[in-house]
């Protein structure tokens, strides 16, 4: 009888799919899901995609490292060419799910980190830069206002529309290879009515509180593996118990 993967490592598949990405994707990986190997032409027929729309698709949760490929497969006895097979890899989903969560959390703790350089007051004269702690060492008494050191002139405060005066030495970073999988494609968990809590103001927090449920099955994923890996080791004469259930070929 042929394994199938834990309903954990499937949860975790609907949950991820569901937070990050459109409908037609989570509808691609469904299929894949319940059919363990899929040609793509058998998908097209299925889900009355176009087959540029599904290879489009396809693509995508290849390049995210969801889902893995072999390209120019003849079938035996369906009377179809060459075609590609897809599959979920469950251990690449899990490894590349848990790389994107890092990626992201150091991203916004990195944006976090950068805002702490931002320059918010100027000098209007000297163009001179200060962050909030050195404005309030050059305070005029009687007014309460920043002034600058150099020119003693009332500093004025970057507005909100303006561009953000930023540290010289601070270089922008590169832009990232768009994915759905980034923080703002993440979706905040909804109750059992359907309502989303309160989110916190601060970026990582939302972050966090929205990744909870995913963090909580590869909790439960990583624990799991490490039981079948120990039955593994007992050496025991019954196959241990795989969960993540690599689909035959």
């Amino acid at each position: 009888m042929e394994q199938q993967p834990d309903p954990r490592v499937t949860h975790l598949v609907r949950t991820v799919m569901r937070a990050f990405y459109d409908s037609e994707y989570v509808v691609v990986m469904e299929a894949l899901l319940r059919s363990n190997r899929i040609r793509e032409e058998r998908l097209v027929d299925m889900l009355h995609f176009s087959p540029k729309q599904t290879s489009r698709i396809l693509n995508q949760l290849r390049s995210d490292q969801l889902i893995r490929c072999e390209e120019n497969v003849a079938e035996r006895g369906t009377g179809l060419g060459t075609g590609n097979i897809y599959w979920i890899d469950y251990r690449l989903f899990i490894d590349s799910v848990k790389y994107h969560i890092t990626a992201m959390r150091l991203s916004l703790s990195a944006d976090k980190k950068d805002n702490t350089c931002v320059y918010p007051y100027y000098c209007p004269k000297c163009r001179r830069k200060y962050d909030a702690l050195a404005a309030q060492r050059h305070v005029d008494i009687e007014t309460k206002d920043f002034l600058c050191c150099f020119c003693n002139v009332e500093l004025n405060e970057v507005e909100a529309s303006e561009p953000s005066i930023t540290s010289p030495s601070s270089t922008p970073s590169p832009t990232p290879t768009p994915s759905p999988l980034t923080t703002s494609s993440v979706s905040p968990p909804s109750g059992s009515d359907g309502s989303t809590s309160s989110s916190p103001t601060n970026p990582l927090q939302r972050l966090n509180e929205a990744l909870a449920p995913i963090s909580r099955l590869l909790i439960e994923i990583d624990e799991l593996a490490k039981a079948a890996k120990e039955l593994e080791q007992e050496g025991e004469d019954q196959m241990p118990y795989d969960p993540f259930a690599p689909p035959t070929k």
